[in-house]
């Protein structure tokens, strides 16, 4: 209801630019107009048109001055409507001889009156863009007000009463949506109390789990903490993280085991001997190898004793890091993978092997097929199934078949290797 009012809205009001210095001008109208009345002696009349000058000089923010000068108009006007009043009382009551024909009002006062309906026209147009820009600034009361003040003077403005009704609406939306904020408030405040109470660790992860589907992350820092703080070991970490993975699809993986650099050994031998993860689920594969080598990286800063088996370990981590990248369709950093994995260590075949996968899913193909031909009849790993890089390349490419991933240059690619 709402997108339609607004839109009614928009094709209803005037396009109108409001600057000071039309306000100005249309103030000096409104003046020169009183002025013009005031001279015929008109002086009801003048004094109604100063009166509205000085009400537009107040709401169009002309400064003290202008409204000075309206008001002592206005008086002086004012004045002259009371001056019979204070004439004797024969001569205020002196009759009108009946030979006196009361003359007719002059053609130029009919278009003074007509100036003056346009003039008030216009200020109604400046009112409304006014308040338009108001609402967009999020102060509808003092738009609320303008729309009202227009309305007075004129109580049949169908543009404006639709603007109020729309105001109105908006108005009546967020005192809705302020009630509930309120009320999920209290309920945060109730849920709160009733998990503080709480120190069983496994209501405590289901409460975690709640904060989290409800996107409170301070509460669900909060749990988090409580819990680490009954129990702080690899496992709950690991339990914690694995929450906020599946849940938000964030890990937070350095906060819960790269904070401490003391226990980086003990949370990575948790990694690498206790965790398990499906090697059917590809995407928790490449988190869980993203997060080894992160643990890999930071334990090589501590120079352990038995280096050179954790830089093996890195260096088939990284390569299986790249590995379930491929099979996630996450092709931007392959070739820094497995790179990687042969800075660790030379020799590992099996990552020399996916660079051409890296070349062929980066679109650099003539890389990917002069790499492929040139390997495809080379001894490959001496503890794999496949004898040669030929039958790698080939049982590689059906798996990515089987992961979803379609690529014309990979069939090419097979039939030459298949020559």
């Amino acid at each position: 209801m709402k997108n339609i009012v607004y839109f009614i809205l928009l094709l209803s009001i005037t396009a109108f630019s409001q600057t000071n210095k039309v306000n100005i001008k249309n103030f000096n109208d409104l003046i020169d107009e009183g002025n013009f009345n005031y001279n015929k002696k008109l002086y009801s009349e003048a004094n109604k048109i100063y009166k509205y000058a000085k009400t537009f000089a107040i709401d169009m923010h002309l400064g003290q001055k202008k409204i000075d000068e309206a008001e002592k108009k206005r008086v002086e006007s004012q004045n002259k409507i009371d001056e019979p009043k204070n004439k004797p009382e024969l001569e205020r009551k002196k009759p009108i001889p009946t030979t006196q024909v009361i003359k007719p009002i002059p053609i130029k006062n009919l278009s003074s009156s007509k100036k003056y309906s346009n003039l008030l026209e216009e200020a109604k147009i400046v009112y409304n863009d006014y308040a338009q820009e108001l609402i967009e600034k999020n102060k509808f009361d003092e738009a609320k007000e303008l729309y009202e003040k227009i309305l007075k003077y004129d109580p049949n403005n169908a543009v404006t009463t639709l603007n109020l009704f729309s105001l109105n609406s908006t108005l009546d939306q967020l005192k809705q949506k302020q009630t509930k904020l309120d009320q999920k408030k209290i309920e945060q405040k109730q849920f709160e109390e009733l998990y503080e109470k709480v120190n069983d660790i496994s209501q405590l992860l289901t409460y975690l789990n709640f904060s989290l589907e409800n996107k409170e992350e301070e509460t669900s820092k909060t749990i988090a903490q409580k819990i680490l703080k009954i129990e702080d070991s690899p496992k709950m970490r690991d339990s914690i993280s694995s929450s906020y993975f599946n849940i938000t699809g964030n890990s937070h993986f350095k906060e819960f085991f790269l904070s401490n650099t003391a226990k980086i050994k003990e949370y990575r031998d948790f990694y690498l001997y206790e965790k398990i993860v499906s090697k059917t689920n590809y995407l928790k594969s490449f988190e869980y190898y993203s997060n080894l080598v992160e643990l890999d990286l930071e334990y090589l800063k501590t120079n352990p004793e038995n280096l050179l088996v954790i830089q093996f370990q890195t260096s088939q981590h990284y390569n299986n890091k790249g590995w379930y990248s491929m099979l996630c369709k996450k092709f931007d950093n392959l070739l820094d993978y497995f790179n990687a994995s042969l800075k660790y260590r030379s020799a590992n075949i099996v990552a020399e092997g996916n660079i051409p996968h890296a070349y062929l899913f980066t679109n650099q193909i003539e890389k990917a097929k002069e790499l492929y031909l040139s390997l495809k009849d080379q001894g490959f790993e001496k503890f794999s199934q496949y004898k040669t890089f030929k039958e790698a390349f080939l049982a590689d490419f059906n798996t990515f078949r089987e992961a979803g991933i379609k690529n014309n240059d990979m069939d090419k690619i097979q039939k030459l290797l298949e020559q």
